[in-house]
């Protein structure tokens, strides 16, 4: 996972001090833009190594012994905050022009709590009826981040018209691979169906969907819906 941060901002709580931790109040940024990548082998294997390092070597810290005891030994963040969140996952998945929230994180902690605010979802998915794949509007989104996944514990989107989305879904970037659970309501036919069926057939469609992909191949997708309201003529 890759993270560029514009024109970063932080204030320190010096009252937290005394209590031997240093907490970060009023944090945020302009804008940042965050890849979901695999590491390549060579990535890893310098990972492991360094990691056996720091295993093995001696501790070379040129502090005194006698400072260590009066410096803070807790980091404490008191959220963050991002007017401009961008988010790439591989195989055509972005979500752009967000603003992102995060929540308190402490030391030893593996992730956080995000919430994400408007923006546009961009996805590969492509109906046989469309030119372009589909794209959705981001009303609110919550999920918790760490360096290995991301978990979706729900999202609401729009599309056409009255249309919304439900997910919740999980991300692991490091098998590239994908999973979501969907709860479709007021979804237009007409932006289902072919152009010939569009006279003939009309309706909303509602239902549940489990979609589940990987980098590099189509989407499967298995549920079911219903159609509401529909009209059939001109047969």
């Amino acid at each position: 996972m890759n993270a560029e941060i514009s024109s970063l901002h932080l204030a320190l709580d010096w009252n937290a001090f005394r209590e031997r931790q240093w907490r970060i109040i009023n944090g945020g940024a302009d804008a940042l833009d965050l890849k979901f990548t695999a590491p390549a082998p060579s990535e890893i294997h310098s990972e492991q190594a360094e990691a056996g390092a720091s295993n093995t070597s001696p501790n070379s810290s040129s502090v005194p012994s006698w400072l260590k005891g009066y410096l803070p030994n807790q980091t404490i963040i008191d959220g963050l905050r991002f007017d401009a969140f961008t988010l790439s996952y591989p195989g055509g998945w972005q979500l752009k022009e967000s603003k992102l929230r995060l929540g308190t994180w402490q030391q030893g902690e593996t992730s956080v709590q995000a919430t994400v605010d408007g923006g546009i979802f961009e996805t590969p998915v492509q109906l046989p009826s469309q030119l372009h794949p589909m794209k959705f509007n981001l009303t609110r989104a919550n999920a918790r981040l760490s360096r290995e996944d991301l978990h979706l514990t729900n999202a609401t989107l729009s599309w056409v018209d009255d249309s919304e989305i439900t997910a919740r879904g999980h991300i692991r970037p490091k098998d590239k691979t994908w999973e979501l659970s969907t709860h479709l309501t007021g979804i237009p036919l007409r932006e289902i169906v072919s152009d010939d069926w569009k006279l003939r057939l009309t309706g909303l469609l509602e239902g549940d969907l489990n979609i589940t992909g990987s980098h590099g191949t189509d989407p499967k997708v298995e549920g079911d819906v219903q159609l509401k309201n529909a009209v059939l003529t001109a047969m």
